[in-house]
């Protein structure tokens, strides 16, 4: 029988994952640059994931295996993302626009999909998926910027 918490655990992820996958449409063309807009959004994002990372830190040890190392690689594609972001914010600050940072913004939505599957596989807790979707929202508004139809084939 599937836990109450088992069962919220993989609707949130669920409603992250139709979040985070919108369709193409709201891409159909690339946003109008605008460097300090799209810093403050990274900035935002960058908040976002180390409130993540802290939040993750301080889930408490289980005793199921899998999900304790569901749990930690999770937790590292967090660190590695926030590393990303904060190299994707310094970049911005220092004046470089879509095409140099364009990398590091790619990064991020790798990074994404891996946490997607590990978030899945470690029944996540309802507290650490608000901050999650948060995070999510944050990123997808910084997508218009990067990503134009085309390229989101």
């Amino acid at each position: 029988m599937v836990s109450i918490r088992r069962l919220r655990g993989i609707t949130a992820v669920g409603a992250v994952l139709a979040l985070l996958l919108l369709p193409t449409a709201v891409f159909a063309e690339l946003a109008k640059w605008d460097q300090e807009r799209v810093t403050q959004i990274a900035e935002d994002f960058t908040r976002a994931m180390k409130d993540l990372r802290g939040e993750m830190k301080s889930v408490k040890a289980v005793t199921d295996p899998a999900r304790q190392r569901a749990l930690y690689v999770a937790l590292d594609d967090v660190r590695i993302m926030t590393n990303t972001s904060t190299l994707l914010v310094n970049k911005l600050k220092a004046g470089e626009g879509r095409d140099q940072t364009f990398a590091a913004w790619r990064r991020l939505h790798l990074l994404r999909r891996d946490f997607e599957e590990n978030a899945r596989k470690a029944d996540i807790e309802d507290a650490i998926m608000a901050k999650i979707l948060t995070a999510g929202e944050l990123l997808i508004r910084l997508s218009p910027y990067y990503r134009s139809e085309e390229e989101a084939s």
